[in-house]
């Protein structure tokens, strides 16, 4: 109720930003940029072979 549920799938990001029913990966890319328009940048970088700083 409190996010107003119309479709499923249903993604809440950071409780700040509401996906609702079958999006596109564009749709995806822009609630995450509006949840959180200052991304971290920097830190380590993981990949299969374990993380190496950045």
């Amino acid at each position: 109720e409190t996010f107003n549920v119309r479709g499923v799938p249903f993604v809440v990001i950071d409780r700040k930003v509401a996906v609702s029913g079958a999006q596109g990966t564009a749709n995806f890319v822009k609630a995450l940029m509006t949840a959180e328009p200052n991304p971290v940048t920097d830190g380590d970088v993981c990949g299969i072979d374990g993380c190496d700083p950045a």
